[in-house]
């Protein structure tokens, strides 16, 4: 921890500071905000000085880039009052810094609850992982040895992925030694996420002028989500597609994810000046530079950017009927990096997305008997049973940035660069996963990436509708924050009133149709309730002096309140069950389901023996696997097995192939399986590599050797024993657990 902490520090923060002040110039300074910028620009020139220097073999001077910056700032008289910080004037109130450190608290918390106790970095604790994460861990392993990359599960597969996020871990892990496993599941998210939280609360003071909304801007992206109001049995099936749970869930399943919005925030950042009239050329650079990092960071980004400055240059069109030029200009450079990622990087490679109308609402269970099933795309849904799971669907996503609507108080407002900006980018969101398809439902990291800017949006409706304390601030804050927080309470009561009364409520029918009104029904109740509050509040503001001109600001909180009402379930719940199920008696980790070392994805020996080969092994040799398929009692083959390229840190002739793009674009979304039966695509590999396992022979391992240059062969013993035979013609070299190592003789 003292050693990655120290790289951080050293290595990405301090120089990162040193150019975002360089590059920044602006005379409204603050430290926390330049602090986690700088930390965003850190990473930004950690990846590019990785990449040529792995290119050259030589991964270690990646330390060239930080260790220059340092001279140059010490040696150059002109830099050195870069040195020199904002000054007391350049620090946020004491109460803010505070609400952000108890944020940060919750969010490595929570990561220790929902993560850090089901992801252990020994066995048992890594027995049974999501299948993302040694997923995330070869891929890393991949990038810290090869550039240019490739997919390691398959060998061969071109690497048309966004994996600069791999190559922040593969540095960290050359120059600090840190194990790869280490960093994705501990370290490597906790600055990101420190980055993401500050730079939420400095975007919401920058577009607001207030400093309350920050930590509200990150409290609505942190625990708002879409109100399960439903008691039905089988009816939280819905509501995990629909909301995905909070930011939070995906931070340490997908890197990529969390290193992407990292990114994005100061660029957006840099966005509240360049729209605003402030570009200089530094700002520009400083933009492309951002732009340049977030085309292989997420793609998720750079197309929802686009929609939002688009929607800039068309509404100042209309409206004041003259171009918008520097959104004109900011959307041109983020075509071209949008373009250059699509067709360079990616090869036109879609990623599995297609063009899908309704598929994420057939998932939900409104419109399918059964709660984890998948319509295919050819089978109809009905038209109300359809109407109904969207109309709920955006229901939900309303109450989560209600506050917006504050903003019509305010219309000079809409005309916002940056308003226009947060809301052409939550809508591009909303319709791309309204339109598109995934067969793991990828389409709904578009709506997580719209999480924090539609949060910023509904805080500064609440900065619209909240009067300013004259006079006596702190009595102020406490006579307008009380009424807030309890008509947001008010909101949770309704939606808990709603689902009481809908759990005496059956379906009238099996059809779609009567299940969709059975869901409906809770949403009349909560309409209801909501109305019934909101001509409370306009009665009360007669008599009762503090309501006075908050009517609008106590309804929007009554709105936000139901999506508040799942906080619970989502944010409480893993504390909850820490506290019921502790650590584990014995091994320190929860068991798995099932019984048996075959229960277990990653068998016991499977670090040890993948990281034997790994130290006498050239990342340059293949290696063959006797599995490919995950420990799962379902009838067909889960092709998710990625765990034997993640501890080799080698490329595979074949493991498994559930993630690719070249499955995924075979793959129909349709059924259970996702995906998951879509056969391996070259049938005559695989058999060849299976055959040297169940029919060892000297001609089957020549052949492997000599056609694919596989130097190693890797056993899991659990499923498939070779037996005696495969020692007769291969080396046996290293034995542990489960897992055996064999060298293929030349």
């Amino acid at each position: 921890m003292a050693i990655f902490s120290g790289y951080v520090l050293l290595g990405i923060t301090g120089p990162g500071l040193l150019w975002w002040r360089v590059l920044w110039r602006s005379e409204r300074r603050f430290l926390a905000e330049e602090l986690a910028a700088g930390t965003a620009l850190g990473y930004v020139m950690e990846v590019f000085s990785y990449i040529p220097s792995r290119a050259l073999g030589l991964p270690l001077l990646v330390l060239v880039w930080p260790i220059g910056s340092i001279a140059a700032f010490l040696v150059i008289p002109s830099l050195r009052r870069w040195w020199r910080g904002p000054g007391p004037g350049g620090r946020m109130p004491l109460w803010t810094a505070w609400a952000l450190a108890a944020l940060f608290c919750y969010v490595a918390a929570f990561s220790a609850a929902s993560h850090f106790r089901f992801h252990g970095i020994a066995w048992p604790g890594i027995a049974s992982p999501t299948p993302d994460i040694p997923w995330q861990l070869s891929m890393a392993g991949e990038v810290k040895h090869h550039i240019p990359a490739t997919f390691p599960q398959v060998l061969g597969e071109p690497l048309l992925y966004h994996w600069f996020a791999y190559a922040d871990m593969a540095a960290t892990s050359w120059v600090t030694g840190i194990e790869l496993q280490t960093l994705l599941v501990r370290l490597s998210p906790l600055p990101m996420l420190a980055v993401y939280t500050v730079l939420i609360v400095a975007l919401a003071r920058r577009v607001t002028g207030r400093w309350w909304t920050g930590p509200l801007a990150a409290a609505l992206c942190f625990f708002t989500m879409t109100p399960q109001l439903s008691a039905l049995p089988q009816a939280a099936g819905w509501t995990d597609v629909v909301s995905s749970g909070t930011v939070l869930n995906y931070v340490w399943w997908s890197p990529t994810q969390t290193f992407g919005a990292m990114l994005c925030l100061p660029l957006v950042l840099v966005l509240t000046q360049v729209l605003c009239g402030q570009a200089r050329s530094s700002l520009w650079l400083l933009l492309c530079l951002l732009l340049a990092a977030e085309t292989a960071a997420k793609g998720t980004f750079l197309p929802l950017l686009l929609a939002g400055l688009l929607l800039t240059v068309g509404v100042h069109g209309v409206v004041r009927r003259r171009l918008h030029r520097a959104a004109a200009a900011s959307a041109g450079l983020t075509a071209a990096a949008l373009c250059f990622a699509q067709l360079v990087l990616f090869r036109g490679e879609t990623q599995g997305i297609r063009w899908a109308p309704l598929h994420t609402v057939k998932r939900m269970e409104v419109a399918v008997p059964e709660a984890i099933r998948m319509l295919p795309l050819s089978q109809h849904t009905p038209v109300f049973a359809g109407a109904a799971a969207v109309f709920m669907l955006v229901v939900g996503w309303f109450c989560m940035c209600a506050g917006a609507l504050g903003l019509l108080r305010e219309r000079t407002r809409l005309l916002d660069p940056m308003i226009l900006l947060f809301a052409g980018m939550g809508a591009a969101a909303m319709a791309v996963m309204l339109v598109s398809g995934h067969p793991f439902l990828s389409q709904i990291y578009f709506l997580q990436s719209a999480r924090p800017y539609l949060g910023i949006l509904a805080a500064a409706g609440f900065a619209a509708v909240v009067p300013r304390a004259t006079s006596r601030p702190a009595l102020g804050a406490v006579r307008i924050g009380l009424p807030l927080v309890a008509a947001a309470l008010a909101g949770v009561v309704i939606v808990c009133l709603a689902r009481w009364w809908d759990g005496s409520v059956t379906p009238s029918g099996d059809g779609w149709d009567a299940r969709a009104l059975a869901r409906l029904t809770p949403y009349g109740l909560l309409g209801m309730g909501v109305l019934v509050v909101v001509v409370l509040l306009l009665l009360a503001r007669r008599w009762a002096v503090p309501l006075r001109g908050l009517s609008t600001a106590l309804t929007l909180a009554v709105l936000t309140g139901i999506a508040l009402s799942s906080v619970k379930d989502q944010v409480v719940a893993p504390f909850e069950e820490t506290l019921d199920q502790g650590w584990g008696a014995t091994t320190g980790w929860p068991t798995t389901t099932g019984s048996g070392r075959e229960a277990h994805d990653v068998p016991a020996g499977a670090m040890r023996a993948g990281r034997w080969l790994r130290g006498h092994s050239d990342p340059s040799e293949v290696v063959a696997a006797n599995v490919h398929c995950r420990a799962s009692k379902a009838r067909y083959c889960d092709p998710r097995h990625f765990w034997i390229s993640a501890y080799t840190e080698r490329r595979v002739l074949v493991e498994g192939w559930g993630y690719l793009p070249s499955a995924n674009a075979r793959a129909a979304l349709y059924g259970e399986p996702q995906g998951f039966r879509v056969p391996f695509e070259d049938q005559a590999r695989l058999a060849a590599n299976d055959a040297a396992f169940s029919m060892p022979s000297k001609r089957a391992l020549d052949g492997l050797r000599s056609k694919y240059g596989v130097h190693w062969l890797f056993v899991d013993e659990r499923f498939n024993r070779p037996g005696r035979a495969l020692g007769l013609y291969a080396v046996p070299r290293f034995r542990a657990g489960d897992c055996a190592v064999y060298e293929v003789p030349a």
